[in-house]
């Protein structure tokens, strides 16, 4: 039921855009209106990260920074428009530099990257979190981000119905829709909403996680780039969509940053010496 609601406005949102984007502006104010959108978008995600501390919307103009770029760039897909077309050029410059070494290697990052790892390394996170600190909210926020984070992704694959890059250049077989990028999407969300949750109590610790998240993250993009089953725009929607989600999820960790598991009843008898 919410994966075919949030599909139903997704498509809406998109068909909308698209329409507009198609019949009323010329390719020039296009581009135009794609730099524009980008740069508004940045501009409230900037606004919203330095103003997080005092102001209790800051989240919320975050988040809709990172959703405006992200649905900008699904409008450029839609409509061939400016910002995808650097993708050719990324991934044919990847496919001249490839090497057997760099194979191997770019095989093995995207398969640790892969859904059902995510999603296996995700409940084993909750399940430490649960265990070391007695604390069940954070940990079913992380697992609950990343799950609806999941659900996204696959409706904007659907709504969007972007091409894989070419078979004959992939090293890996992808036939299904390729934007926005499932692994990135994954690896980022989970890393990030971990390093959040576990950098709860100290800002130099959720930094350096951070940091590492994003530094994984990017090996993840970069290896489905090279494999030839991405292109470069996928992969930034990737992201995109896991700081929205992840920034989303932060708000739900603040609200409920104090709850603890019930503790166990004891008996008469066990009280009693």
């Amino acid at each position: 039921m919410i994966s075919t609601l949030m599909l139903v406005i997704i498509s809406s949102s998109f068909s909308t855009a698209h329409s507009l984007a198609t019949e009323v502006v010329t390719e020039a104010a296009t581009a135009e209106i794609e730099a524009t959108a980008l740069v508004v978008a940045l501009g409230l995600v900037v606004y919203g990260g330095l103003t997080r501390r005092g102001n209790p919307y800051a989240p919320v103009v975050a988040a809709l920074g990172f959703l405006l770029a992200l649905v900008t760039l699904g409008v450029a897909v839609r409509t061939d428009g400016w910002s995808v077309g650097i993708d050719g050029s990324i991934t044919g410059w990847l496919v001249d530099h490839r090497s057997a070494p760099l194979d191997h290697i770019a095989v093995a990052v995207t398969t640790a990257g892969g859904p059902p790892e995510t999603a296996a390394l995700g409940f084993v996170i909750a399940a430490v979190l649960i265990w070391r600190t007695k604390r069940w909210f954070p940990a079913l926020t992380l697992l609950a981000t990343v799950a609806l984070s999941a659900v996204v992704c696959t409706a904007l694959k659907l709504v969007v119905g972007r091409d894989r890059p070419p078979l004959a250049i992939q090293l890996m077989l992808e036939t299904d829709h390729s934007f926005p990028s499932g692994h990135v999407t994954g690896t980022a969300t989970l890393l990030m909403m971990t390093a959040l949750v576990v950098g709860q109590q100290s800002r130099r610790r959720r930094q350096v996680l951070m940091t590492a998240a994003l530094a994984v993250t990017a090996l993840v993009a970069a290896s489905r780039l090279y494999l030839g089953v991405h292109w470069f725009t996928d992969v930034c929607a990737g992201l995109l969509l896991a700081c929205f989600m992840v920034t989303l999820g932060s708000s739900a960790l603040r609200v409920g940053s104090g709850r603890t598991l019930p503790a166990r009843s004891h008996t008469k008898e066990e009280v009693t010496v």
